[in-house]
């Protein structure tokens, strides 16, 4: 089960990567389609380590984030970006709970560098942190059931499990 949450969190992360770079309408459906599989991935890993607040965060991110576009396809460039910056606040929380959960300080670190990348966008550099960020995001959502088999075995051994 694990495995297919960190699966289809790394699909839709690629996938979110990916629509940035395509056209309005196109990038789009396919933004709807890799945040669809994101928020799978994210339910997947809330039902795992039990924190439902995962999937909450997550989806109110996502929500957002379609309002922020919208602002930002409407020509008001200054709050659709304050509206992404809180975006991306409820995506690290839900990626901090995650953080806490499974123990890989990826999946936070990538989402800060996101972060810090909203504000540069206007300078340039931004784009290369929202990738960066993305790339290490990644890393951590496939790595996390690597780490979620070896502290159960650790459980396991000591008699916690």
């Amino acid at each position: 089960m694990i495995e297919d949450a960190a699966k289809n969190a790394v699909i839709g992360q690629i996938i979110l990567m990916f629509s940035a770079l395509l056209g309005v309408v196109f990038g789009f459906f396919l933004w709807l389609f890799g945040f669809g599989m994101f928020l799978l991935g994210m339910s997947g890993f809330s039902d795992v380590f039990g924190e439902p607040r995962i999937f909450r965060f997550s989806l109110l991110a996502g929500g957002l984030g379609l309002f922020s576009g919208i602002l930002l396809l409407s020509g008001l460039l200054k709050a659709g970006l304050v509206v992404l910056g809180m975006t991306y606040l409820f995506e690290i929380a839900a990626n901090y709970l995650l953080y806490v959960e499974s123990g890989v300080p990826a999946v936070i670190w990538g989402y800060v560098l996101m972060l810090i990348g909203v504000p540069l966008l206007a300078v340039g550099i931004g784009a290369l942190l929202i990738i960066a960020g993305r790339i290490m995001v990644i890393y951590g959502y496939h790595s996390i059931p690597e780490i979620y088999r070896i502290k159960r075995k650790a459980r396991e051994h000591v008699g916690l499990g």
